[in-house]
């Protein structure tokens, strides 16, 4: 179902590369293990993807509209001297990750998307307080690239790692649009829960070699407290996350007052639990005033 490793020879040469220095000194930029590739998320976005060993060198894909261009000049220079119409006098020259300094990383986020829920979940990975595996959890089975769970997440309480899906509190897939019908997040959620089930042997391996490759490839600082030879056992149920949360609707929602009534009634079967926040949070299942149990 998940597929993560890395062969002895990609982790040395990518410990070895003169980029991956700046990748795991720099909390913005969250490498993820992929099947023999690394994905480097910043932002919530994947701003070096599929990062490959190719014919003794590296190559990785990134989104064109990421990339900036190299100058520092207000204006590009146009001439316009026939029918082909606005050309440049000199061609603007793409400015490349290089290293992914400092400088050269911000003039990329400048580009990347302000999407509020990737901005949502980039906070929570980036929350000293949670310890993150995964990202954009694709099944083997996935037919979509929606069809992905924004987060897998070490538990701390609970010695376990869950799926974490996240959702923006005005997201039309946490309510039914007639009052009766269940909110297409329960469908997701419940898709979820099966795979899991269903596929209990495979979760547990995998990420028990996440855990073990982020420590050779120098993650361990992001790894928190989980325990040497990785965590116990794994939720079948995933968490769900509700962000951009006013104090006013945590009270709405915790007590699934009008338009929230559906959702409540529906997560027990599907959720280990709902957590409410504004902007972030910490991933927990405790006794707090954000967080609804049901496990």
């Amino acid at each position: 179902m998940f597929r993560r490793s890395l062969s002895d020879v990609f982790v040395e040469r990518l410990c070895a590369a003169p980029f991956w220095a700046n990748v795991i000194g720099n909390p913005l930029l969250q490498p993820e293990i992929r099947q023999e590739s690394v994905t480097v998320y910043c932002r919530g976005s994947g701003l070096i993807r599929d990062l490959r060993q190719q014919q003794g060198g590296w190559v990785a894909r990134t989104h064109p509209s990421f990339v900036p261009v190299a100058s520092e000049r207000d204006s590009v220079e146009l001439r316009c001297d026939d029918s082909a119409g606005f050309t440049f006098v000199n061609e603007p020259k793409a400015l490349s990750p290089g290293v992914l300094s400092a400088s050269t990383l911000a003039a990329y986020m400048q580009r990347l998307p302000d999407r509020p829920e990737d901005l949502i979940k980039d906070a929570i990975v980036r929350h000293t307080g949670n310890v993150i595996l995964d990202q954009e959890v694709a099944f083997a089975d996935s037919a979509t690239e929606r069809d992905r769970v924004d987060v897998c997440a070490y538990l701390p309480d609970r010695n376990a790692l869950v799926l974490v899906e996240i959702k923006r509190k005005d997201d039309a897939r946490l309510f039914s649009p007639d009052g009766l019908s269940i909110p297409e997040v329960i469908t997701q959620l419940s898709g979820y829960r099966t795979r899991l089930q269903s596929h209990a042997e495979e979760v547990m391996p995998a990420y028990r070699e996440v855990v073990r490759l982020k420590r050779r490839l120098g993650l361990a600082g992001r790894l928190g407290s989980l325990p040497e030879g990785g965590p116990i056992y794994y939720l079948h149920r995933p968490i769900l996350v509700v962000g951009e949360c006013s104090d006013k609707d945590i009270e709405a929602i915790r007590s699934g007052q009008g338009k929230w009534e559906p959702l409540l009634r529906a997560l027990p079967e599907v959720a280990s639990c709902l957590i409410l926040c504004g902007t972030t949070c910490k991933l927990t299942m405790g006794r707090h005033r954000h967080v609804v149990n049901f496990a």
